[in-house]
């Protein structure tokens, strides 16, 4: 071998192990094909690693690059340290389980249910400042966007919502539930079961459906949709997992087993063939093989008695539970569902 090729096979192992720090922090949900790309996609395709939904100046070359200073932020989304790059980032790629759009993080959709009902509720809305609605309806449209993959050519709400109505605002942060309090909630949640129509059909169906609606249907009724989505995600993830088995039924009659499909993931101890100067100078390459520090002063988190949750998690607590509880309460927020066009097989159209 020579000292070229002997070069090529360092550059190779350096970003075979870049690729796994660099990647324990992806959530394979994020990419179209539902899994992580490999090292050989990244090698040898690296435009196929666009993700839609993250703004062109976001997609992996950023996050790789920029991978260091994402540790420094401790993966959390930060009001108060300068860069809103960086935290449109963390929420763009679900870094953040307490700041994202992800309908995968259990307290982001606490926050979609708890700023619907709100909003909903002629009394509640009353009691809410301009600028809280505000920042509410964008964040739960920032939300839809990201739950039917709206191209983020597309989406303003999600650049707004981190840029203009949550970095900047010195007023409202969403909720955030330590653990017992968000079981709590949790309960209260499936409890909505009641009188939220359920959609009967699998989550891609859903929001299959809610991107065949007209931009007037989705401005008058994509909150409610949001609402049956969250409450029923037990019952549709039911629904997602067996069309996905018989799917995997289908494929796997017409290929002759089921052991297709999991390959090697690219991170192999074999080297490849195809290394040369020209491959680790590729922009992607490049970006993976950005060093990271061994050592990395990552922040405290930020000061508590400076977060302004829009509502204090025993509040919201408190709030679902009266509700509940109430027969006025629960009959004004089902007047409210009644002018709403709901989604699913049987729901009013």
């Amino acid at each position: 071998m020579n000292s070229a090729s002997g070069a090529l096979v360092r550059k190779h192992f350096e970003a075979k192990r870049l690729y796994e720090i660099k990647m324990s922090r992806m959530q394979p949900r994020i990419f179209p094909s539902g899994r992580l790309p490999t090292l050989t996609e990244i090698y040898l395709n690296p435009l196929g690693t666009e993700v839609p939904t993250i703004p062109p100046w976001l997609q992996l070359d950023w996050y790789f690059t920029n991978f260091a200073e994402l540790v420094r932020l401790g993966f959390q989304a930060r009001k108060y340290e300068p860069g809103v790059q960086y935290q449109m980032a963390i929420f763009h790629w679900q870094l953040d389980q307490q700041h994202s759009f992800s309908s995968a993080h259990e307290e982001i959709r606490f926050n979609i249910v708890l700023a619907y009902i709100r909003l909903a509720m002629p009394t509640e809305r009353a009691k809410m400042e301009e600028g809280l609605q505000r920042f509410l309806r964008v964040f739960v449209v920032a939300w839809l966007d990201m739950a039917m993959r709206v191209p983020a050519g597309q989406s303003w709400a999600c650049k707004e919502f981190v840029g203009k109505y949550w970095k900047n605002s010195q007023k409202y942060d969403l909720i955030k539930f330590s653990k017992r309090p968000r079981q709590r909630i949790s309960d209260l949640v499936r409890k909505l079961e009641a009188i939220v129509p359920p959609p009967q059909c699998s989550v891609d169906d859903f929001w299959e459906m809610a991107r065949n609606k007209t931009p007037a249907e989705l401005d008058a009724h994509g909150a409610a949709w949001a609402m049956q989505a969250i409450v029923h995600k037990e019952k549709m993830g039911k629904l997602e997992d067996k069309k996905r088995r018989d799917d995997d039924a289908v494929e796997s009659l017409a290929t002759g087993g089921f052991g297709t499909g999991f390959g090697n993931m690219g991170v192999g101890e074999t080297i490849p063939h195809f290394l040369s100067e020209k491959l680790f100078n590729q922009p992607m390459v490049a970006a993976l093989l950005t060093p990271v520090p061994e050592e990395i002063n990552v922040l405290p988190r930020e000061d508590p008695d400076r977060e302004k949750s829009w509502m204090r998690q025993e509040d919201a607590e408190s709030f679902l539970k009266g509700l509940l509880e109430g027969g006025q309460r629960v009959e004004e927020l089902a007047e409210s569902f009644n002018r709403k066009l709901f989604l699913g097989p049987g729901q009013r159209r």
